[in-house]
């Protein structure tokens, strides 16, 4: 009988052994997928817990994202450390670097629209057209002294800037989103224009300072060209002459100038401005305070120019415009009214559609790194101003003329004697 109890005993401390080894392998498992399974237990987890987890799930990860890890959390809790496999409870996910339990962020729905594509959707493709094939904005005629209903051919007057609309592309803007921020879009040029607010003037370094600063769109923003602004000249109005659709709040006073990038060969401490209140482009001392904007794109090409005979006369191409000029003016000096019906009535290289240019058209031919004459046009007299067919509606008894010795535009009283060079378009 002792020697079978012995046997028992043996057997039994033989079992018990066995079950102990199996308990300690269960214990070194890797936890499941879902990393629920490491020091706690899912099943110890009460319903309150459960409650108090969706709960602060509810606050945003910013909250968490920079602390410390609460050690009162249980792991794999929103807040709490993360399981030693780097997982979380479930809509959770680790944030590595802090090895702390934060919300999983979601992903935008695929119907959700861009604000870029959403925008954007009915804008226009810019054209990409230079300065001289822009109107001017300018739809009204006038005489010597006032508004006047737009004349017929053969009456005098006839030949100004309104009656010529159709020769070039009348402004148009429109609003576009990027990176966030609206902005206002050329469609004739491709330009972008970032209005910045109008409530202070700003010294000309404080306005390149700003430009170069904008970081947003992912590319370089300048301050602009003078030929640049008269894109966005509206010179069919007055204080302000731009169009307020576009740029609202502008200011108004006779005083007030936007700066350009460009200073004057003739003075480098002075650069040029733009009239907001008028459309006129002249020098300010860079020491002064002006408003400004900013632009994007690429300036306009130089005009390219090329002279040929033409039944004995001499015209020169601009092949950026498609504009066709008269080369010899013979240094005619007329006032406005028969400067207009010069142009009308001129039959020169074997063509009778010339007429007086207008502002614009003026404006490209000046190149705004040269002076004496500041133009590359041929044989250019460089101390003398040339009448454009447009007014100044501010008072119509002057109209705006090119002074091609510096590249200012002005307005000058239409019973000056002015020199006269006449345009048409090239077919």
């Amino acid at each position: 009988m002792k020697k079978i109890c012995f046997i028992l005993i043996i057997f039994s401390l033989f079992v018990f052994a066995g079950c102990g080894d199996s308990k300690k392998e269960n214990r070194n498992e890797t936890p499941d997928s879902e990393g629920i399974i490491n020091d706690e237990d899912p099943a110890d987890t009460t319903e309150d817990e459960l409650t108090d987890t969706e709960e602060e799930e509810e606050i945003k990860d910013d909250d968490y994202e920079e602390e410390e890890p609460d050690p009162e959390k249980k792991r794999g809790t929103l807040g709490g450390r993360c399981y030693q496999n780097g997982t979380c409870n479930i809509g959770l996910v680790c944030d590595t670097e802090n090895d702390i339990c934060i919300k999983k962020k979601e992903e935008p729905a695929d119907d959700e629209p861009d604000d870029d594509l959403y925008e954007s959707e009915h804008l226009e493709t810019p054209k990409n057209l230079n300065l001289g094939k822009i109107c001017t904005n300018q739809d009204k005629c006038y005489d010597e002294q006032e508004e006047i209903p737009c004349p017929a051919p053969g009456e005098d007057f006839y030949g100004q800037d309104a009656q010529y609309r159709d020769k070039c592309a009348k402004q148009k803007f429109q609003f576009r989103v990027i990176s966030g921020e609206q902005v206002v879009e050329d469609v004739n040029t491709g330009f972008k224009w970032r209005k910045v607010p109008m409530h202070k003037t700003y010294s000309l370094g404080g306005a390149m300072k700003h430009c170069d600063n904008i970081s947003f769109a992912d590319d370089r923003w300048d301050l602009p060209t003078p030929q640049q602004l008269l894109t966005i000249i509206d010179n069919g109005r007055d204080h302000p002459a731009l169009n307020t659709e576009f740029f609202p709040e502008m200011p108004d006073s006779d005083d007030s100038y936007l700066w350009t990038g460009n200073f004057c060969y003739f003075n480098f401490s002075f650069y040029w401005t733009a009239g907001i209140y008028d459309g006129e482009i002249m020098h300010m001392n860079d020491e002064t305070t002006q408003y400004f904007m900013c632009v994007k794109g690429k300036s306009f090409p130089a005009p390219s120019f090329t002279t040929s005979v033409v039944n004995e006369d001499e015209i020169v191409k601009d092949s950026v415009s498609g504009l066709t000029w008269q080369k010899n003016t013979d240094s005619i000096n007329l006032t406005w009214k028969e400067a207009l019906a010069y142009c009308e009535n001129l039959e020169y290289a074997g063509f009778d559609d010339w007429r007086l240019p207008n502002k614009n058209e003026l404006a490209s031919l000046i190149n705004y790194e040269a002076e004496a004459p500041a133009s590359d046009f041929p044989d250019m007299e460089g101390i003398f101003y040339y009448w454009s067919s447009s007014s100044y509606v501010s008072d119509p008894t002057y109209a705006w003329a090119q002074y091609f010795y510096d590249g200012m535009v002005w307005r000058l009283d239409k019973t000056k004697d002015v020199f006269v060079r006449c345009v048409r378009n090239a077919k």
